[in-house]
């Protein structure tokens, strides 16, 4: 649920820098929102890029669960209404499920995380799905977020973006389809990136780039009263 709040500690993530921003100890509205999805599929790279609007090399899985938070501003003049968003990135993995799922209560919103290049990843739904409806908030409102964009064939990227740019393939930036659960078979590139610690890991990108195209990923959201269904890249937008 959204609550309406006056004062609290500082968020130790901010969206801008510390010269520019806004005292975010202040804000109107709390809302406490969940990234679900299974492992591999981006949440945390999705979620930093949305807080620090930078893209983030990960060397391994979220265990558990990590949290972030940013205030956004609705309306517009010299009192626009601040609501601070408590962003709570779970683990995809079976494993850390009962972990995850505690944090699920009293979520307003929840993001659910799929991977664009892994039709797996997409039919691993419907479990976050279920538990999300089920633990959080009644009024509960739910997007379905296709991360991984940049790996298909027809995505154009915001803004000036050159490939040589390109940081080296790893476990959240590619479609994991070897690296992690699920493996869709057929041809695929492997490239191996040294991640440090003497840790090398296998990262697969998809041949043929998109494996959940918009029209099933629409049927889908409507089918499940989910009203907003986009498609992001954690690497480019």
């Amino acid at each position: 649920m959204v609550r309406k709040r006056g004062l609290s500690n500082a968020s130790s993530i901010s969206s801008a820098p510390d010269g520019n921003q806004e005292l975010e100890s202040m804000y109107d509205y709390l809302a406490k929102v969940i990234l679900l999805g299974p492992s591999g599929a981006g949440k945390s790279c999705v979620l930093h890029r949305f807080v620090k609007n930078e893209w983030r090399v990960l060397s391994s899985q979220t265990i558990g669960v990590e949290f972030s938070s940013k205030i956004v501003k609705l309306g517009s003049g010299p009192r626009r209404t601040r609501i601070k968003l408590q962003l709570w990135d779970t683990a995809g993995t079976e494993r850390f499920r009962s972990v995850s799922r505690s944090y699920y209560r009293g979520a307003a919103g929840a993001i659910l995380v799929y991977d664009v290049s892994s039709h797996q990843s997409f039919a691993s739904l419907p479990t976050f799905l279920m538990d999300a409806r089920a633990l959080a908030s009644p009024n509960l409102t739910v997007v379905l977020a296709g991360n991984k964009a940049d790996l298909t064939t027809d995505y154009a990227p915001h803004g000036d973006f050159d490939d040589s740019m390109r940081p080296p393939p790893t476990p959240s930036s590619t479609s994991s389809k070897h690296s992690f659960p699920y493996d869709s078979g057929g041809g695929s590139v492997r490239s191996f990136a040294n991640l440090g610690s003497g840790t090398r890991q296998t990262a697969t990108y998809a041949p043929h780039g998109r494996e959940v195209n918009a029209e099933e990923t629409s049927r889908w959201a409507a089918k499940n009263n989910i009203p907003v269904a986009v498609e992001v890249s954690a690497l480019t937008d």
